[in-house]
């Protein structure tokens, strides 16, 4: 938002107006700021010295004011699905450092191949700070609730925090995220999230229409031990009850990502679909003689939750196409005119410009 021209106290009220009709984490530019502004910090003896050049003071998604380049040039971030947010967004050439584990993913090596090339200052929750220094980034992007945030800001690059629990956030994060990136990134992430609307819309509406039938009782095991899940205020959540299905841990009080619950519990609940983070989860619960009281044991009903980029139940911009998926599994008589394999051809060639073999949509369907 500029206000090119106006009057300091125009500017204050237009602010101010701005403000009071926008969510806090999309209120964009609040000041900008000319000439060269240069924050150090002191980690172990070094010195960091982003230079903002083009100084523009933004919101984050936890409240703090992040000042920083407008567009930056280069980027990092704290590797894992923000990754994919960035290559969804075409800005994966201004990474100039990725995490270890997106080097270790296939498909990250074949969407861009480049990321080989690229130097590692993250490895999941932990930060070298000499070489997140070394590649002098002009902001690196985190999700909230990274230890490594102090850390990182002590070197004095700024460092812009967003959140994904839910659809609304995760929208609401790759569109601020694109707006600190360009105008082409905006374009494409206002695409992303009609899409995403699209699915939520067009699921719950046919899983509206049914005229029989009880909700589903569904555990997402999103652990390879299969005893850890997310509740309320999650992802995972959002698109059971989107799929007009209950998430049995949220309906029994769980909340947050990655929670562990009991044997015990699993028998009490007595789930009618298990979808499984990983083959390895859904291998080592078919594996334990206790399992085998649980009803979607002993139905067949234990599925592997699709994989490409990243896992596509939590974080990763594939999120959008998880709802589908889902709704399909577990209700495939209201989705007979869905194919998945062509669905799935579509999304990556519209969002990641990458075109997908029908081998290559049956290995994401289908992980190994």
């Amino acid at each position: 938002m500029q206000h090119i021209g106006m009057s300091p106290e125009c500017k204050a009220s237009a602010v101010a107006a701005h403000r009071r009709r926008t969510p806090f984490y999309v209120n964009l530019v609040v000041l900008e700021v000319l000439g060269l502004s240069v924050l150090t910090g002191l980690i172990s003896g070094c010195r960091a010295k982003p230079t903002i050049s083009d100084g523009v003071t933004y919101q984050d998604m936890v409240g703090r004011t992040v000042r920083m380049n407008r567009h930056p040039t280069r980027i990092v971030s704290n590797g894992g699905a923000i990754d994919t947010w960035i290559l969804m967004l075409n800005a994966q050439d201004r990474l100039v450092s990725t995490s270890n584990g997106n080097k270790q993913k296939p498909w990250f090596r074949k969407f861009f191949p480049s990321i080989m090339n690229l130097p590692t200052a993250f490895n999941g929750s932990t930060v070298n700070l000499e070489e997140l220094i070394r590649v002098k980034p002009d902001v690196v992007y985190m999700l909230s609730g990274i230890n490594a945030q102090q850390d990182v800001e002590k070197t004095g690059i700024p460092v812009f925090v967003l959140d994904r629990r839910n659809p609304a956030e995760m929208e609401a994060a790759v569109k601020l995220l694109a707006r600190t990136l360009g105008s082409q990134q905006e374009q494409i992430a206002n695409q992303y999230a009609a899409y995403f609307d699209w699915v939520r819309k067009t699921v719950s509406e046919r899983v509206r229409s049914r005229k029989h039938g009880m909700p589903l009782k569904v555990f997402y095991a999103s652990g390879a031990n299969a005893l850890a899940t997310d509740g309320k205020d999650t992802l995972a959540d959002t698109w059971i009850h989107d799929a007009g299905d209950i998430n049995v841990a949220s309906a029994h009080g769980i909340a947050g990502m990655g929670k562990s619950v009991t044997m015990e519990d699993l028998i009490q609940w007595n789930p009618d679909v298990v979808i499984a983070s990983s083959a390895q989860a859904a291998d080592n619960l078919q594996k334990d003689p206790r399992w085998k009281q649980i009803s979607a044991v002993k139905n067949g009903r234990v599925y592997v939750n699709p994989c490409g980029l990243y896992l596509w139940s939590i974080r990763s911009t594939e999120v959008a196409i998880q709802t589908l998926w889902v709704a399909t599994v577990l209700h495939p008589e209201l989705f007979k005119d869905v194919d998945m394999a062509k669905e799935t051809q579509r999304f990556y060639k519209q969002f990641y410009r990458y075109d997908l073999s029908a081998d290559d949509a049956y290995s994401i369907l289908h992980p190994q």
